[in-house]
């Protein structure tokens, strides 16, 4: 394997440049780039778009995006999309279908996250995941993901507690498409809503904080020919005595043998200002495993990820994604490995590395570990190499990744997080 890193951007004095791109259309090399700023945690002050007809050999000029990632008000109340264009092909059905959040606060964000960070509360926020379904030359049809009762979103009252306290989720957008035309997604969900689904006593099994969306649903989509019905499968939930804040970004494959599996991040600690808290001190940090062998009906109870010599993975709370190679058809996790005895929480978050997943079990082959990148000379350890988006090159059929370095020099308490370099990773393997 060949990994070869590009620097892509400079340190900007007005917050972070995080870039993301896709290409349009299932065929050709025509890239769309978009260019957002982290100006604060989970928040973007907008973003831009240009186009590059050769495949990133040149681009266009940079275009306000006015709808992603740039906030709207209702009132006090702010409202942001995000996750972008990027669409996946289905061969069956002839359209494209891609999955995007869209986040209300009310009273703003700082507000709302004021309320979650220092007081793990929730109610101020609410995220829902949405399907986009587009054929060629049409325009897209916007569908909510449903997994219980609730109303749908009324543009006129953002906030209306019948759509706002329903359906709650945070998607991962790299769905997989079936070879039947459904599509496969993972959502991270209310523990106390998965529990109930599960046929789970939430007050046994996470009584701190159980309003959290820390909790794993897979969602199968089923094409009617005019929208999807979705299914979800049983949740997958855990104790808040092994992971203090629950399963959040889970990385979902079907592997050769058929197996789904998905990977998940957990924490081994609260913030500060966090006080139900069960877990134990010195509880180790893990990359959290489940597999359903029933098309995804059912999925095991979350254990530790594990090599093949039955080694746990040991990972800080950092998110993490699967990627299956275009070039030799193998699965492949990208995220943080870290020694047990550094992990504390989030943090630290480097080294960031590549390992191939086996395809019956869906282990981690510890053999074929690689670094991507880790901490510099000049870095702070606070550097984050775990933000990062995924592209494979049609030219090429690399894997490219998009990464930028929130923390790099933060050095003491009082630097900022949102000053860093962005940069692109080649990983050709082979």
């Amino acid at each position: 394997m060949k990994i070869h890193a590009i620097k892509y951007g400079d340190v900007k004095d007005y917050g972070l440049e995080h870039f993301v791109q896709w290409y349009d259309g299932k065929e050709g090399v025509t890239l769309w780039e978009r260019k957002s700023i982290m100006d604060s945690s989970d928040h973007s002050a907008g973003s831009w778009e240009r186009v590059s007809p050769d495949n990133g050999r040149t681009f266009g000029e940079w275009v306000k995006d006015e709808e992603y990632h740039t906030s709207a008000f209702q009132g006090e109340n702010e409202r942001q999309i995000w996750g972008g264009k990027a669409a996946v092909w289905n061969p069956v059905h002839k359209h494209y279908v891609r999955l995007f959040l869209d986040t209300i606060w009310q009273g703003g964000h700082e507000k709302a996250y004021a309320a979650l960070w220092g007081k793990s509360d929730p109610s101020l926020f609410a995220q829902h995941s949405y399907l986009g379904v587009r054929l060629e030359g049409e325009e897209e049809r916007i569908q909510l993901v449903r997994y219980e009762e609730g109303a749908e979103f009324d543009p006129e009252n953002w906030c209306d507690p019948a759509f706002f306290q329903y359906n709650k989720s945070h998607p991962n957008p790299h769905l997989i498409v079936e070879e039947n035309g459904d599509i496969l997604f993972a959502l991270s969900a209310s523990i106390r809503t998965c529990c109930k689904m599960a046929g789970k006593d939430v007050e046994a099994i996470y009584p701190s904080y159980p309003d959290q969306p820390h909790a794993i649903m897979i969602i199968r989509g089923i094409f009617d020919g005019e929208k999807y019905r979705f299914e979800p499968g049983k949740p997958i939930v855990i104790s808040d005595i092994l992971s203090s804040r629950g399963l959040t970004e889970p990385a979902l494959a079907r592997l050769e043998s058929g197996r789904i599996i998905v990977v998940m991040r957990g924490s081994n600690t609260f913030p500060k200002a966090w006080d139900k808290k069960r877990i134990n001190p010195h509880t180790p940090g893990f990359k959290w495993f489940s597999y359903s062998d029933d098309n995804g009906k059912t999925f095991t109870d979350p254990m530790p990820w594990f090599f093949e010599n039955g080694e746990a993975v040991y990972s800080s709370a950092t998110i993490s994604h699967i990627v299956k190679s275009e070039k030799n058809g193998k699965h492949y996790w990208i995220g943080n490995l870290t020694p047990p005895e550094m992990i504390d929480g989030n943090y630290p978050r480097w080294p960031l590395n590549i390992m191939e997943i086996d395809e019956t079990y869906g282990f981690a082959k510890k053999e074929t570990i690689q670094v991507i990148d880790t901490v510099r000379e000049g870095e702070s350890d606070q550097v984050q190499l775990s933000n990062f988006s995924i592209l494979q090159n049609r030219e090429t059929k690399n894997i490219e990744l998009m990464l930028t370095k929130v923390g790099q020099f933060r050095f003491k308490p009082e630097d900022t997080h949102f000053k860093g370099e962005a940069w692109k990773y080649e990983i050709d393997v082979e």
